[in-house]
């Protein structure tokens, strides 16, 4: 952590819903120890549980393509002055890493009004989707991070030599 950091959370290894369950409550429970205002403990939250699921639905195993296999990956939580940061890593596969890329330099371009409106059209059109999007998912999890955010979600797509074919997708959003 650089000057003026404090970590208040971190996990890396497997993702599971069960395991975004326990790790969100354990954030949860340390959110309220820092008496962190209710509203953006909230934000912090449902963007943590985001980026958990954001790896669950869009990360690649570490080991041989096997969907039994669970995804891993990190998640930070810290404070910086007034600002709360989180950031994930996963690895993507190749395949994946271009729609997700321009689904998120898409969320970068929005305004806030424009991040709301989305938001609710895509709540309203759910009944009305595919079980998954075009990138997995209902479309609201990177939408949610973005609305949390108080200024636009920085990414980045690295090359992960030691895994063939995929990539390392680091998304960090701030929350003030």
């Amino acid at each position: 952590m650089r000057d003026g950091e404090q970590e208040l959370f971190r996990y890396s290894g497997a993702v599971s819903a069960s395991i975004v369950a326990a790790t969100a409550e354990s954030l949860r429970a340390r959110l309220m120890s820092l008496d962190v205002e209710a509203p953006r403990a909230r934000k912090i939250f449902s963007s943590f549980v985001e980026l958990a699921y954001n790896i669950i639905h869009h990360g690649e195993p570490e080991g041989v393509r096997d969907v039994r296999i669970v995804r891993c990956g990190s998640i930070d939580v810290w404070q910086h002055a007034d600002s709360y940061h989180l950031r994930s890593r996963s690895l993507i596969s190749a395949s994946n890493a271009s729609p997700l890329a321009e689904r998120l330099s898409e969320l970068r371009g929005l305004t806030p009004q424009q991040l709301r409106s989305q938001f609710r059209a895509q709540l309203a059109s759910l009944k009305h989707l595919p079980e998954t999007s075009s990138v997995g998912g209902a479309g609201l999890g990177l939408l949610t991070v973005a609305r949390n955010a108080a200024q636009p979600i920085e990414f980045a797509l690295d090359a992960a030599p030691a895994h063939e074919g995929k990539l390392q997708l680091q998304i960090h959003t701030v929350i003030q």
